[in-house]
């Protein structure tokens, strides 16, 4: 067995690297689907396996291959298995990541000779909230041993669903720096770490710069303010071409909640107080917000800038809008740029990601959160799994992760921003200030500390039924206050005060 050489870990990751390279990944374990069971659309740009000129970043080629072999030294003492060594595995909306991730997995598991349970989320929670199919697998004393996800460290540990992972987290703090000030917001609570941060996820509003030029606008001032978007994105639109500004939905998913809760907070709504006890969502600033924003949809002006059936896409919906050349900005994670890289197309040259717009007071919102490492409470290989988290932490490993993932996958820890994998693409150096802002924008939990029934009012999509309302007829004011009201049941739930 290879866990009996006498290879030095370095050694190992280099060999690994060659060894891997002789073989496509995504031959080799195939290209995983999207969310939602779609793969990606064929791009309609031209393609390119060179380095823009202009932006100076670097486009990987389609076959380029991450190492998927940074394994445990040999030296150490492998952890004893107890039965199948269960993980779950997010499914991004970056298929070739997915790819990635599941070879790691597999790898490690056969380096180790362990025995493997692997599912992807989805397939674990069947269509259920996997907050309760987690909790019925910890009480039944069969929990999945890991997860890498971006989710809520407050609401699991609320719900019991974890084991404290802060000797591991303090441990990879001392070797790659202090984690990002997004991700502590979320996992290190009450001072003991629940979770290891293991990558930021770039994110934000991404335009594509040649459609502004062709409309003799500056990309960065047409898109400084919140409420100057609509015009300037309507003079980038021209429907008899398929191009349309406004790459943004409202619907119930996940990109439809952040674009709601975003936009709120922008015009000054808030959640709760900064104690984080009392809902305050019923609001003239909130009530302002949702007019606003419903009007996109609504006002017949706007219509030559918004892609049939907006208001019924899904997450992967904008990707694909965008990789089909039909969407001129958008609010996503930085997925869809990571797949114009890989896929070598000029479209990539012409993504550019931008800060977030000022909102009517002027204030801007930074931030950044990203997915951690999380083992469950009664799992019996707890140390078989802090082992697969050194490995996808180790250097060599999160290098390739950065390159094979471009202006998407960043650095969870300080150390890695220096790194010249990241300082070489431009989307990346975009997103550094974000990544660091200090004290960063936490999501509907501002400017209070993150709470669990702060992510139960995101999970249950408070936001998105609160301006579905309001397209189907209902006045503003009322839909606010059902909504506030919902707020505050869901914090009561959860033991908080909800209202005065």
């Amino acid at each position: 067995m290879l866990a009996n050489s006498v290879l030095s870990r370095r050694a190992i990751l280099r060999t690994g690297a060659v060894l891997a390279a002789a073989v496509p990944l995504l031959a080799a374990c195939g290209a995983a689907p999207r969310a939602g069971g779609t793969t990606a659309p064929a791009s309609t740009g031209q393609t390119t396996g060179a380095a823009s000129a202009a932006s100076g970043s670097v486009a990987p080629t389609p076959t380029f291959v991450p190492v998927t072999a940074a394994l445990p030294s040999p030296a150490t003492s492998p952890a004893r298995l107890a039965g199948r060594w269960t993980v779950l595995q997010d499914q991004d909306f970056q298929p070739a990541m997915n790819a990635y991730v599941r070879k790691a997995i597999e790898d490690f598991a056969r380096f180790q000779g362990w025995a493997l349970d692997t599912s992807y989320v989805a397939g674990f929670s069947a269509g259920g909230d996997l907050f309760q199919k987690l909790g019925a697998a910890v009480n039944a004393g069969t929990p999945p041993d890991l997860l890498g996800k971006d989710l809520s460290g407050y609401q699991m540990k609320f719900l019991g669903l974890l084991e404290p992972l802060d000797d591991l987290a303090r441990e990879m703090i001392a070797r790659y720096g202090d984690p990002m000030p997004g991700t502590q917001n979320d996992t290190l609570i009450d001072g003991k770490w629940w979770g290891v941060p293991w990558f930021t996820r770039s994110g934000g509003y991404w335009g594509r710069k040649s459609w502004f030029d062709e409309a003799g606008l500056d990309m960065v001032m047409a898109t400084d303010t919140l409420e100057g978007l609509p015009e300037a994105l309507l003079k980038i639109s021209d429907p008899g071409k398929r191009r349309y500004g406004w790459g943004m939905t409202i619907n119930t998913c996940g990109d439809g909640e952040s674009v709601v809760q975003s936009t709120c907070m922008m015009f000054g709504s808030r959640l709760t107080d900064e104690s984080g006890q009392v809902v305050r969502l019923d609001s003239p600033e909130t009530v302002r917000a949702v007019t606003w924003l419903t009007s996109i949809y609504t006002d017949p002006k706007y219509r030559p800038m918004l892609p049939p059936g907006v208001n019924s896409w899904t997450d992967p919906s904008n990707n694909e809008a965008w990789l089909a050349g039909q969407i001129g900005f958008a609010s996503n994670a930085g997925t869809l740029y990571a797949q114009s890289r890989q896929e070598g197309n000029l479209l990539g040259d012409d993504t550019y990601l931008l800060q977030q717009p000022a909102g009517p007071d002027g204030a801007r919102l930074r931030g950044a959160n990203g997915n951690r490492f999380w083992v469950f409470k009664g799992s019996k290989n707890v140390e078989g799994s802090k082992d697969f988290i050194r490995y996808m932490l180790d250097p060599v490993a999160q290098e390739a992760l950065w390159a094979y993932t471009p202006g998407y996958v960043l650095p969870a820890y300080t150390s890695g921003w220096d790194d010249p994998i990241i300082q070489a693409e431009h989307n990346s150096r975009a997103f550094q200030p974000v990544a660091l802002a200090t004290p960063p924008y936490n999501g509907i939990s501002y400017p209070g500390k993150n709470t669990a029934a702060a992510a139960a009012v995101n999970s249950q999509n408070v936001y998105t039924k609160m301006t579905a309302r309001v397209l189907g007829g209902m006045p503003a004011a009322d839909s606010v206050k059902q909504a506030a009201q919902q707020a505050v049941q869901i914090y009561q739930q959860y033991g908080l005060k909800g209202k005065e």
